[in-house]
């Protein structure tokens, strides 16, 4: 019998990051400066939200690190906006040409502009959400159906797809 995978990582290189030193020391509150790192994979795990995978710029490699750690400048990210706890396997993700866009808090209350990065897709669980790299160098994972590929500024009242088409 074949059992069943509960997460999954996806290599990829998305550039330098700065990641807040207290995530490489168990969130130590003395830790407050930040170390250069590079983006090397994304994992999902069952019930958590997405993580990241960085070599740091001493050369090790570590793992688990939330989106609300990094941030493109040498700051307090404040990429907490949006975080979601999705299901088990990412089955696909996709590297499109990056483009600038629009993007909505769930609510709509807040439009943020950014760079489109990349989309990961939980078919189970009818989700996608899309890595944006935020203007102010935050990462933020946004929805699909809350991006804009344009300089509107208001969001269609789109609903999410239900159906299935097997």
């Amino acid at each position: 019998m074949t059992s069943k995978k509960h997460h999954i990582h996806v290599p990829l290189r998305l550039g330098s990051v700065w990641v807040a030193e207290r995530y490489l020391y168990d969130m130590d509150p003395l830790k407050q400066d930040f170390i250069k790192a590079d983006i090397v994979g994304l994992s999902s795990y069952k019930g958590h939200r997405m993580t990241f995978q960085l070599i740091l710029q001493s050369g090790a490699l570590f793992s688990y690190l939330p989106t609300e750690s990094l941030s493109r400048s040498k700051k307090e990210s404040q990429s907490e906006r949006d975080k979601p706890v999705l299901g088990n396997d990412v089955v696909s993700y996709k590297l499109p040409v990056q483009g600038k866009i629009n993007c909505f808090t769930y609510d709509k209350s807040q439009s943020f502009k950014g760079t489109y990065l990349l989309t990961l897709d939980w078919p189970k669980q009818n989700d996608q959400r899309s890595l944006v790299e935020l203007e102010s160098g935050d990462f933020m994972w946004v929805a699909n159906h809350k991006m804009l590929f344009n300089n509107k500024n208001e969001l269609p009242d789109y609903k999410k797809m239900h159906s299935e088409w097997t």
